[in-house]
């Protein structure tokens, strides 16, 4: 008589301590599914040996006894052949439970799942796993709706993982049914990809895990014999799911026949140089991918389009992406990505995915990046993307922006990133400006990171800042023309621009510097300001200080020179304001003698060094004629040194002024110097003798004179050391000299000066003698009222 097969063991047939186990599979804590993983395992190693009743009671044996008695236990249920009750129960429950989405049901189910079916108990092999997971996961049929379906298909490929893991370690017996399980494996994976391209990533994971298994060799016997696999690796990657195409025969690559390589059209090629034993000695690194081809723009555009796509993934980065990433440096290939598939790619699309997906790449590429290629990463349409979203809180990427400059300024200020990173980071977020950046954020993230550097950072950062300026800018390869045309568009074009920036932004550093490093940064200003090496010039002692004998200016300098004469006629106007401000405060304290360098002294040195120097030229010579009044400037300056008088001191600091401002303009200053140094003779002699011409006018009237004629200057650093020389001199101003500025402040009569348009520049100069005149006039009351008359 035929009989009926006996009924599946239910969980009244299970200890309910065992029942247990399988709520705690499903918890969210990694650490209490491995603990109900070890303990099942146990309770059903106990139930394979046949240590007390596998963890069912006393129905489940009675149950058993009467099912044998009867003839109806067939040994064959859910695709279990022998296995005790528990042990059928727990497998079917197991590949039941695969297709929850409860907590962590999936992962702690497809990791006891992965023990059984390694032979932990009941003997069961990876096999047998298999046919329970095509027994117990429900089919996929006309009613069955899109999240069950969802649910079904993540089943089937947690279920696959698992078998893959099992067959570590020699698990599923010989190598001949382990190869044809791992093919099983293989077909469901690229099934399940097939159907779900939003599974088709953690599908091409478990070909991967299944290599990983199975081991070199052994894996290349199941890729000869497994055509859906010999399909996905060959297919074409510019389609929907080219990156796991990408992803999948990189990581395998050291494991396929050069057959299945000649087909692969997304690596380049590679032949196979070992087989057998060796091939599985040599590893991943001995026939794996040439990263270096993999890295060129060439092939790079060939798979772009896949890298694009794998945006479907938001937020989170695909796998393939993270693997060219990590591979990226050591090939030197971190640019060369960044330019083909962002640059040109994820920051040119119009999708917002896709430009999220190039901060997230962006960050993880600068974490990994040398100082030469951190220049690179900040490129055009990235910063361009990166400003507009930072600059409009409504955009949609608004939040992913400022999460991007987080982690910049985070990196930046990182103790264990180099000064040299440091130091390029802020650098590119300046290119623009130095400002820039900040002013469109609306944040001071640059600001914040130069303050953030210590001191033997900044002087760095200097060092990298001369060799930006002194360096000739590159040539644009799309701009053509003229030979003229050419040298006009280097000469204004990014390059020149970015020696102009680097200017501006070792102005800013000057608070930050050390007073070796402030002088430094003046000479090397005024040095490319005025001053060349002669052509022919013989090698020998150079007044030149080290740091400037290397420190060429390469063309074009035109723009750059003048650029460096406006910076430092600033730096040292700065400098004397910050001299005056601490010289005041020393006198309010305790006397303590102020860091701040002098700057303007050391600036007239330098000059004098250079133009002492054979090799040295000014860049607009002063003719001979003009360069006695020069000499004759710096007599005086020299004579005021070692004088004692305190006249001396006061007027020191107006010739040093105009010494450096007559490098700069000769043409317009020399004139108004000629009368000056015998002034300051004059001036500082032991005793001021009165000449036997009673109409010879007094020499602090004539310095009055120049004072006045002066003040018309446009330079600002000049006005202000003229007013500062006039009120420390104005108590020995003469009565005549008095009424000299009186009759300046009172301006010509009504009616004079009127009569044509020849008169109007002479008028306007009066107006502004006169508005100087009237600030001498309130500093000099002391003065007025010992002459009433």
């Amino acid at each position: 008589a035929t009989h009926a097969p006996a009924p599946a063991p239910t969980a009244r047939h299970v200890r309910a301590d065992v029942l247990k186990r399988f709520w705690d599979l499903a918890s969210e804590r990694e650490e209490a599914r491995i603990d109900a993983c070890e303990g099942l395992v146990r309770d059903l190693s106990r139930a394979s040996d046949g240590d007390g009743d596998g963890g069912g009671g006393a129905d489940a044996k009675d149950a058993r006894d009467s099912a044998r008695a009867s003839g109806r236990d067939d040994g064959n249920d859910d695709g279990n052949d022998g296995c005790d009750d528990a042990v059928t129960y727990a497998l079917r429950r197991l590949t039941r439970g695969l297709s929850s989405g409860r907590g962590g049901a999936r992962q702690g189910f497809a990791l006891a799942l992965s023990e059984l079916a390694r032979g932990a108990t009941a003997k069961l092999t990876p096999g047998q796993a298999l046919e329970a997971l095509d027994a117990n996961v429900a089919p996929i049929t006309k009613s069955t709706k899109g999240s069950e379906i969802r649910d079904i298909f993540l089943g089937r490929l947690f279920g696959a993982g698992a078998v893959a893991r099992a067959l570590q370690g020699g698990g599923g017996g010989s190598d001949e049914e382990r190869a044809r399980c791992g093919g099983d494996v293989a077909r469901r994976a690229r099934a399940v990809a097939m159907e779900k391209m939003h599974l088709a990533e953690p599908a091409a994971a478990c070909v991967i895990e299944l290599k990983s298994s199975l081991g070199v060799e052994l894996f290349g016997t199941v890729v000869e014999r497994e055509p859906s696999i010999r399909e996905w690796l060959s297919a074409d990657c510019s389609e929907k799911g080219g990156a796991e195409t990408v992803w999948l025969a990189c990581e395998l690559y050291d494991a396929l026949p050069n057959s299945v390589r000649e087909k692969i059209t997304c690596v380049p090629m590679t032949t196979k140089k070992t087989s057998g034993k060796k091939a599985a000695k040599a590893g991943a690194r001995g026939d794996g991918v040439d990263w270096s081809e993999m890295f060129t723009r060439t092939h790079l555009k060939k798979i772009s389009n896949a890298l694009l796509e794998a945006s479907y993934t938001h937020p989170r980065m695909h796998s393939a992406w993270e693997m060219l990433i990590r591979e990226a440096s050591g090939a030197g290939g971190t640019i060369t990505l960044w330019e083909v598939t962002c640059e040109e790619g994820l920051f040119v699309s119009g999708s917002h995915q896709r430009r999220f997906l190039g901060f997230r790449v962006f960050d993880a590429l600068l974490n990994c990046a040398e100082v030469n290629e951190i220049p690179g990463l900040f490129s055009d349409n990235f910063v361009k993307c990166l400003l507009n979203n930072l600059s409009q809180p409504d955009n949609y990427l608004h939040e992913c922006a400022l999460d991007c400059l987080a982690r910049i300024i985070k990196f930046a200020s990182n103790k264990k990133t180099s000064a040299d990173k440091k130091i390029a980071v802020i650098a590119a977020l300046q290119r623009q400006g130095p400002t820039r950046f900040d002013q469109i954020t609306k944040t001071n993230a640059v600001q914040d990171l130069v303050k953030s550097l210590d001191e033997s950072e900044v002087a760095h950062y200097l060092d990298s800042l001369f060799e930006i300026v002194t360096a000739a800018p590159q040539r644009d390869t799309d701009v053509v023309g003229t030979a003229e045309e050419l040298e006009s568009a280097l000469a204004n074009g990014a390059g020149q621009r970015r020696r102009l920036w680097a200017l501006e932004q070792m102005a800013g550093l000057t608070s930050m510097l050390s007073k070796d490093k402030q002088v430094q940064l003046v000479q090397f200003m005024m040095y490319h300001a005025f001053y060349r090496v002669k052509n022919g010039s013989k090698k020998g002692k150079s007044a030149l200080p080290g740091h400037l004998r290397s420190s060429t200016l390469e063309e074009p300098a035109g723009a750059v020179r003048a650029a460096c004469a406006t910076r430092a006629l600033a730096m040292l106007n700065a400098n004397i304001r910050a001299l005056r401000a601490s010289s005041n405060k020393d006198a309010s304290t305790d006397g303590k003698k102020s860091d701040v360098p002098d700057l303007l002294d050391e600036t007239t040195s330098f000059c004098r060094a250079l133009e002492s120097d054979a090799n040295i030229e000014m860049c607009d010579a002063i003719p001979s004629e003009y360069a006695e009044v020069r000499s004759d400037l710096f007599n005086a300056l020299d004579a005021c040194e070692k004088s004692k008088s305190e006249v001396s001191h006061k007027v020191m600091p107006l010739i040093r002024v105009l010494a450096v401002l007559q490098v700069t303009d000769w043409r317009e200053y020399t004139p108004v110097l000629q009368d000056l140094p015998r002034c300051i003779n004059e001036l500082i002699a032991k005793k001021l003798k009165k000449k036997k011409d009673d109409d010879a006018p007094e020499a602090i009237d004539v310095l009055t004179d120049i004072l006045l004629s002066l003040l018309a200057q446009p330079s600002a650093l000049l006005r202000d050391v003229v007013e500062h020389t006039f009120k420390a001199v104005s108590g020995q101003v003469s009565k005549e000299g008095i009424q000299d500025m009186l009759r300046i402040v009172a301006g010509p009569e009504v009616g004079e000066g009127a009569g044509g348009d020849d008169d109007d520049d002479d008028n306007d100069n009066d107006v502004s003698l006169s508005a100087r005149a009237r600030f001498m006039t309130q500093t000099i009351n002391q003065s007025i009222t010992k002459h009433p008359s």
